[in-house]
This record gives C-alpha cells, structure tokens and sequence, in this order.
C-alpha cells in the first residue's frame, strides 16, 4: 500500500517492522499535534466567540483525518506481515513432524493424530475441535 505523507510517496510494503513503527510514532506525534491546535481553536472560540480561520479550521480537520487514515493503513501493514509470520511459521511446523523423544516413543494413534493435527491446522480451529472434543469425552464418559 502507497501512502503520501507530505510530498513523499511512502510504499509500506517496502518499509521494514521498525521503519513501520517508526512512522506510525510519527504519525501519531503529528496527529496528537493536530487535534492540539483543534481543541485550541475550539476552546478560544467557546470563551470569546472569536473563531479561527475557516479555511485554516477546515484544512485542519482534514490534515487529521488524512492522517488518521494513514496510521490505520501502517496499522494494517503491520497487522498483515504478523498473520502471514504466523501463517509461515504454521506451514514450516507442518512439514516437520513431531519429534520422536524416549517419552513419546511408544504413543497411541490417538496421541499422534492430535500431534499432528496440531501442526496442520490453524490454532483457533484446533483449539475449537479439541474443546469439542473434550465435551464429547465428557458426555461418553458420564453415560458409561
């Protein structure tokens, strides 16, 4: 995604992490900055019904507007590249197999499929079939 901030054409995806978080403390800085000089305006016009420059008033508000936009768009960049970390880290352990120690050496069918289902399938829908599964044990459990 291509911001402009100023003059400067900004590609995100090129930025690494920390040139990422970098702008994103700068953006909030110029954000925080923005709606300073905002609420001064609109306090002095409160107290003395002298209101600030219309033109400067709305070039204001849309400066902050502008850059809130880009700071959601730095936020989602870095959002991104965090889910696809997880996602290729997801991929790299499901094509390595558990590993065999002296515990797990003679395990059962069942201990190898959750093994194994654990490296292959997304955490949350993991996490999902095993509480299903659990309540499922339970009810064999208590009907036996």
């Amino acid at each position: 995604m291509i911001i402009y901030h100023y003059d400067e054409e900004i590609d995100l995806s090129k930025l690494s992490r920390e040139e990422l978080l970098e702008l994103r403390v700068k953006l909030d800085k110029e954000n925080d900055s923005i709606k300073m000089q905002i609420e001064a305006a609109e306090a002095k016009a409160r107290q003395t019904n002298e209101y600030a420059d219309n033109k400067w008033y709305q070039s204001a508000k849309t400066a902050k507007k502008i850059h809130g936009r880009q700071t959601q768009a730095v936020a989602l960049e870095l959002s991104k590249r965090k889910a696809q970390k997880r996602t290729d880290a997801r991929l790299a352990a499901s094509q390595d197999p558990p590993k065999i120690t002296r515990e797990n050496k003679n395990i059962s069918i069942q201990k190898a499929f959750v093994d194994i289902a654990r490296t292959k399938l997304d955490p949350t829908l993991f996490n999902q079939i095993l509480s299903e599964a659990k309540v499922y044990a339970d009810r064999w459990n208590e009907s036996n």
